[in-house]
C-alpha cells in the first residue's frame, strides 16, 4: 500500500485524503445516523470502492425518511457496497474480518486497502478551556458539550438563550 495508512479515523481520514487507499472500508458501527453514509459518499465520489458496514438492520435508520432515500440511493448509485448487521472485528494484511450482529457468523472482506472508523467521537472543548480566562463567561454546549445530532446542538443553544445568560 506504499505510504497509505490502513487504520484510520474519520477525522484522520477527511484531514489527510491521501492516506486512504483505493479499497475502502467505512466501519460505521452501530451509529445509526449521518456519519458513516457521508463518508461513504464522499469517498465514493472520489472514485473509491467502498464497503459500508452497519451493525444496524438499516444504515442510517434514524436519518429522516427522505435524506435517507437520497443517500442510499446515491451511495448504490456510486456501486458502494453495504452490508448491514456487520461489524468490522479485526484487519491485518488487507483482510477484515466480519461479523454478523444478529448470528455471529464469521466471513472475511479481502483486498481491503484502508478501513475508516466512524465512532468514538469525543467532545472538542478545547475552545472553551482557552476563552475562560479572556471571556466573561464561557457556556459549553453541542458537540463540545458532547457529540450529538444537530438537533440536540440546537436545543442546547435554545435553551441557553431562554435563560437570558447570553
Amino acid at each position: 500500500m506504499s505510504g497509505r495508512a490502513n487504520y484510520l479515523t474519520a477525522a484522520a481520514a477527511l484531514k489527510d485524503p491521501d492516506h486512504v487507499g483505493r479499497h475502502v472500508a467505512v466501519v460505521g458501527g452501530l451509529d445509526d445516523h449521518l456519519p458513516p453514509l457521508v463518508m461513504a459518499d464522499y469517498l465514493a465520489r472520489q472514485g473509491r470502492q467502498v464497503t459500508l458496514l452497519s451493525e444496524l438492520p438499516l444504515a442510517g435508520q434514524a436519518v429522516e425518511a427522505a435524506s435517507l432515500y437520497m443517500l442510499l440511493r446515491r451511495l448504490m448509485e456510486r456501486g458502494v457496497d453495504i452490508r448491514t448487521t456487520t461489524a468490522g472485528e479485526g484487519f491485518a494484511h488487507r483482510m477484515l474480518a466480519l461479523r454478523n450482529s444478529f448470528t455471529n457468523q464469521k466471513t472475511v472482506l479481502e483486498d481491503v486497502d484502508t478501513v475508516i472508523a466512524i465512532d468514538g467521537r469525543i467532545p472538542e472543548d478545547g475552545l472553551a478551556a482557552r476563552l475562560a480566562d479572556v471571556a466573561p463567561e464561557v457556556h459549553v454546549i453541542g458537540d463540545a458539550l458532547s457529540p450529538r445530532r444537530m438537533l440536540h446542538a440546537t436545543l442546547d443553544g435554545a435553551r441557553l438563550g431562554l435563560t437570558g445568560l447570553i
